[in-house]
């Protein structure tokens, strides 16, 4: 299945490098972190370890590339809400999952503010044939199943393995499945 996932990847990468919206909007630097990283791991040349650096650029990024969001200071504060928030229940999500929790909820309100924005502001673009679109698509189904997945996985890593497997191989789907949805907008040209 990893490999299946690296395909993708860098399937990503590599039409983020030739498509001109995608060139433009810099997502090419986003895929080459995360296939660099993947394949590394993949191959065992660094460990899993590396994830705790790369979700803060990941995190960086997204927020880069919805910038255009934080027009308003009301925004920037529900962003530093979120992160606050997260902060302050690091006992029960615990030390360990805490920047990953973060990245899910800042995710997940990106791409809900980038919808709600496109439909007060409709305008003769239909909204699925927009490149943001597909990676809000992306990053809501994502994040949804990782914040689903990331409670149970606390309680069934000790107490059921065989779950636990279950949960991480259903996540492993999604993930390939949104990167899936990541080439799809890499292909929306508006």
């Amino acid at each position: 299945m990893h490999e299946l996932y690296l395909v993708v990847i860098f399937l990503c990468l590599a039409f983020s490098i030739n498509i001109k919206k995608a060139r433009h909007r810099f997502l090419y630097i986003y895929f080459v972190v995360v296939f660099l990283s993947e394949t590394l791991i993949y191959c065992g040349i660094i460990d899993g370890n590396v994830y705790e650096f790369t979700k803060y650029f990941y995190i960086l990024y997204i927020i880069f590339y919805y910038k255009k969001i934080f027009k308003t200071v009301h925004n920037v504060c529900i962003l530093i809400f979120i992160v606050a928030i997260c902060f302050l229940s690091v006992k029960i999500i615990g030390q360990e999952n805490l920047l990953a929790v973060i990245q899910s909820f800042i995710y997940v309100f990106l791409a809900l503010e980038w919808m709600r924005q496109e439909i007060n502001n409709v305008n003769e673009i239909s909204i699925s044939d927009k490149q943001e679109f597909w990676f809000s698509v992306g990053l809501l189904l994502w994040s949804s199943i990782f914040l689903m997945r990331i409670v149970p996985s606390i309680f069934f890593a000790s107490n059921d393995d065989s779950f636990f497997r279950d949960i991480n191989f259903f996540y492993q789907w999604i993930t390939i499945i949104c990167y899936g949805i990541f080439l799809k907008g890499i292909f929306s040209v508006k």
